[in-house]
């Protein structure tokens, strides 16, 4: 009796929420695409949720371009063509009936103003100083 008990399959298996890949901070140049990817297992499926600084990602105006991908397990932020605006630090939760789990990364976006200028003193590429 006790065997047919275990055996017995009334739904779905259980198993409590964990990350099997977290998100990865990262530098990228302006106007260029930021990938935030991360893998939960869980059951029953979590419900997710993204936050950027804090502030839930469905309200509108938070991010300038992003789409949301899931594909079984693994969950993907993309944001497109990188601004200041969007540089922050970006949190994904997970929930089901066994509790929370949630990461969090950030994300700096390079101004093309930030990159060094050439200086007056110019350099031949081997770091040595051209006579001008």
């Amino acid at each position: 009796m006790w065997h047919e008990r275990m055996t017995d399959s009334e739904g779905p298996q259980r198993s409590p929420l964990c990350f099997l890949s977290t998100l990865l901070s990262q530098k990228v140049p302006e106007k260029s695409d930021a990938v935030l990817r991360c893998i939960v297992s869980g059951q029953p499926k979590p419900e997710v949720t993204w936050y950027k600084n804090g502030q839930t990602m469905d309200e509108s105006g938070i991010v300038s371009s992003y789409e949301f991908f899931e594909n079984q397990y693994i969950h993907v932020l993309h944001l497109s063509c990188c601004t200041k605006n969007d540089a922050a630090v970006y949190q994904i939760s997970a929930k089901n009936s066994f509790g929370m789990i949630c990461c969090s990364a950030s994300v700096e976006v390079e101004c093309s103003s930030e990159n060094p200028q050439l200086s007056p003193n110019l350099e031949d590429g081997q770091g040595h100083r051209l006579e001008t």
